[in-house]
């Protein structure tokens, strides 16, 4: 049963990914003039920096001299953000799977114990996941804005 039940979670999650609509637009900036480029809610790698051609493009200046550590280290953050994004997506998913255990353990004191601690660990992890992210977005709103909070 719990492994038809994962199968069916695991096609229907490669269901939905793989009939989404894709962008198709090579390199769009995303914060300028208010637009935003976010497919389910996350940024692509180029969303933080600055753009030429009306908002249209990024420029190339990001990548020379000086700002090439600053973009680069802006693309690495930014990607983290969207990993730390996923990571709360997935402790729901293992937040409501300990509980579909806990609940159909029968009165298995193994199975509600091994339930008990997934959902421990989850918790856990959520909460190392949301204080990362909170650290992420200081170092990028410090790299945006030129200074400290």
């Amino acid at each position: 049963m719990k492994k038809k039940f994962l199968g069916f979670v695991l096609a229907l999650m490669i269901g939905v990914g793989a009939l989404a609509p894709v962008p198709a637009f090579a390199v769009t900036c995303g914060t300028a003039n208010g637009t935003t480029s976010k497919l389910f809610g996350l940024k692509s790698w180029y969303y933080y920096l600055d753009c030429t051609n009306g908002g249209k493009d990024v420029s190339s200046e990001n990548f020379k001299g000086d700002k090439l550590a600053t973009s680069v280290w802006t693309v690495v953050l930014t990607v983290l953000s969207d990993m730390f994004f996923l990571a709360g997506f997935l402790a729901i998913i293992l937040i409501v799977v300990s509980g579909f255990n806990f609940i159909t353990s029968a009165g298995d004191p193994g199975k509600a114990t091994h339930a008990k601690s997934m959902l421990v660990g989850t918790i856990v992890g959520l909460l190392i996941t949301v204080l990362a992210q909170v650290i992420v977005n200081t170092v990028l709103g410090m790299m945006n804005t030129g200074g400290g909070a």
